[in-house]
């Protein structure tokens, strides 16, 4: 008995169905990865939301370096006068999903510092965004830091992101935010902002 053979055009559409239909569970995969990361992202953003604010802490003058690779100084003094020269730390990663869906709020705060004696400064945590990514949201490489003393870090608990630190001219912590601002907490921290800004 003869076994009749499959067409030839067969064994030629085979290879690339089999191609599309991998390339199509690659797409898939990959979707569910990038979802799976978030979730733990905000998963790990939620658990370190529970960790006690540094609010209080005394944070000493220390040495940075700058997105630009530039030593800076960060100086704090019991000098200052109570009103003066405080400091907001933006804390950010360009890998962070919620710091991305922050940044407007956060242009909003920023707007709200312009002309005030306010000192602005951000912490990459990560040390990988771009020029292109700081230009995107309007910060100047001086004042982005890629890297802080590792006491200096411990003392504010870096680490969650996004993260709103604000501190005294002496360098005590008076108020933290960690994570995605609510409606309520976007407002809380326009007023903490207004209230300790002072116009130049």
């Amino acid at each position: 008995m003869r076994i009749r053979s499959l067409p030839h055009t067969v064994f030629t559409w085979l290879p690339i169905v089999a191609v599309c239909a991998l390339l199509g569970v690659n797409i898939l995969l990959a979707q569910k990865v990038s979802q799976l990361q978030e979730r733990i992202s905000g998963m790990g953003m939620l658990e370190r939301t529970r960790v006690e604010a540094p609010v209080g802490r005394k944070v000493p003058s220390f040495m940075a370096i700058t997105h630009a690779g530039v030593p800076r100084a960060i100086e704090f003094s019991d000098l200052v006068d109570a009103g003066q020269k405080k400091t907001v730390l933006f804390v950010f990663s360009p890998q962070c999903g919620v710091c991305e869906r922050t940044w407007p709020q956060w242009t909003l705060i920023l707007e709200r510092l312009k002309g005030t004696n306010i000192r602005r400064l951000f912490v990459d945590q990560s040390g990988t965004a771009s020029g292109e990514y700081l230009e995107r949201f309007g910060l100047v490489s001086e004042d982005v830091f890629t890297y802080l003393p590792p006491k200096t870090a411990a003392l504010l608990q870096l680490g969650a992101t996004p993260q709103i630190i604000v501190t005294s001219g002496a360098g005590e912590v008076l108020k933290v935010w960690t994570g995605a601002l609510t409606p309520t907490g976007f407002d809380e921290v326009l007023a903490s902002v207004a209230s300790i800004a002072t116009i130049q």
